[in-house]
This record gives structure tokens, C-alpha cells and sequence, in this order.
């Protein structure tokens, strides 16, 4: 009872380099801020939360652990569409592309 057809979607398009290998400055630059930030919030709440009581250890793995968050936390934001477009508007040079493209 099963019915096989053959599906005929025509020719498929052409590959799209992605921007990271377009623009590889750019993917850099936009990791490196991302990790700064992720440096910046680690240095605050270093500084904001008593750790002294934890081992080294832990305290350690909870400073990796806020970092990590954080930076993802930016890496994630830049990928949104509209943050992209706020970016390309205001800091040119973090954006995914050029503004001309």
C-alpha cells in the first residue's frame, strides 16, 4: 500500500560560503570581544562574591564556570539577527558582514 514517487526539485543552489570564511577578521574580532566580556563579568563577580570560604579547587571551577556562561552568553547574542543589524548600523566592524554587502 505504500506509494514511492520521485521528487524532482529541479537544480539545487549553489553553496553559500559562510560569513566566517568570507570575513574571517571579523569571526575573530567578534570572538575576542565576546571573550573579553566574558573576562569582564568573570573579573565582577570575582569581585562581587565571597569565595574565600571554597577551596581552590571550587572556586576555580565556579570563576571557568562564570566565564564560560558569560562568553557563550555574548557568542549567543551576536548571533541573533537583529543584534547583527544594530551592529552593522553602529560598530561596522564587528558585524557579520560589510555594511555594502
Amino acid at each position: 500500500m505504500s506509494e514511492i514517487r520521485e521528487i524532482d526539485d529541479g537544480e539545487l543552489p549553489a553553496p553559500v560560503k559562510p560569513t566566517q570564511v568570507t570575513y574571517p577578521g571579523r569571526a575573530v574580532l567578534r570572538t575576542l570581544v565576546a571573550s573579553l566580556v566574558g573576562i569582564l563579568v568573570t573579573y565582577a563577580a570575582k569581585v562581587g562574591i565571597d569565595l574565600a570560604g571554597l577551596a581552590d579547587g571550587l572556586t576555580e571551577a565556579i570563576t571557568a564556570g562564570v566565564w564560560a556562561a558569560a562568553t557563550g552568553a555574548v557568542q549567543w547574542i551576536l548571533t541573533r539577527p537583529g543584534v547583527d543589524g544594530f551592529l552593522r548600523r553602529f560598530f561596522p566592524g564587528l558585524a557579520t558582514t560589510p555594511r555594502d554587502v
